[in-house]
């Protein structure tokens, strides 16, 4: 989806509708969750193994127990490090993520790597412990819908988290 909305193929929208012209990287907020909190909230939590919309059927988990082996963290982990998030202790993911044929681990790294995380009916904002934005652009609007629902939510600006 990010590749597609920093290609300019996807148009932003207002809730009425009315079109606001070309999404950009700029108009995307990344909602950081510890998967702990949703598992403990009562609702219905799954993940995957690989991205949703990969061709490969993927494997569907429910069990908090499993999130540790279900999901290949090596291809999270392996160095080079990018968007390193050190106000919330978040030592960065491995900057490559394109599938090559050596080592056979990583074959299907592109896929491994949009494993997902799924949460039935909605994500309350309440369980959400930070919101990453690549920009300021965007970030008196939010900070302004924060403070009028009450929200403390952290607010960071992370162009690296966009790479």
């Amino acid at each position: 989806m990010a590749f597609t909305i920093d290609a300019g193929n996807v148009e932003l929208r207002a809730p009425d509708g009315q079109s606001l012209g070309k999404a950009s990287m700029n108009d995307v907020a990344f909602l950081v969750v510890e998967p702990q909190r949703l598992f403990n909230s009562g609702r219905q939590c799954w993940f995957t193994d690989i991205a949703c919309n990969s061709g490969i059927q993927p494997a569907y988990e429910d069990d908090p127990a499993k999130l540790e082996e279900h999901i290949d963290w090596a291809l999270f982990d392996d160095s080079p490090y990018m968007a390193m998030i050190p106000e919330i202790g978040y030592a960065g993911v491995c900057r490559y993520q394109f599938d090559r044929d050596d080592p056979p681990a990583h074959q299907q790294r592109s896929k491994k790597r949009m494993a997902e995380f799924l949460v039935r009916d909605c994500l309350k904002m309440e369980e959400v412990s930070c919101i990453v934005l690549k920009s300021a652009e965007h970030e008196g609007e939010v900070r302004s819908w924060l403070d009028a629902a009450g929200l403390p939510i952290r607010l960071l600006i992370k162009p690296a988290c966009y790479v």
